[in-house]
């Protein structure tokens, strides 16, 4: 095995990334419940005033969120990873739910 070829698999195995951890899937969905529950507030906001039917699908989505909160801590700890990305996933998740998207449907009523 030459010099060359043992550098070239090092880089390779060095330039491979590993597949996202199931918490940070599970924050992933927890973003993804508060962008929608955002959008569907948005849209609400687009409609007739008479039609409730996004507002009830935007807080229909909050608990969702909660769930997948609390769900994405219990993963991370049973599977004993956490990673500096779930960390921040979970930061920006808990920014939108609970900063901007729990006054958005009271705001809107």
């Amino acid at each position: 095995m030459s010099l060359r070829s043992s550098v070239a698999n090092g880089a390779a195995d060095k330039s491979s990334s590993s597949p996202p951890d199931d918490g940070d899937l599970i924050t992933e969905l927890n973003g993804f419940c508060g962008f929608m529950s955002i959008l569907s507030s948005m849209r609400y906001c687009l409609g007739s005033p008479t039609s409730y039917g996004p507002i009830y699908v935007a807080l229909a989505f909050i608990p969702f969120g909660l769930f997948f909160d609390f769900m994405d801590g219990k993963v991370a700890r049973w599977r004993k990873k956490s990673s500096l990305m779930g960390q921040e996933l979970d930061s920006l998740a808990d920014l939108v739910r609970f900063i901007l998207l729990q006054p958005l449907p009271s705001f809107l009523v």
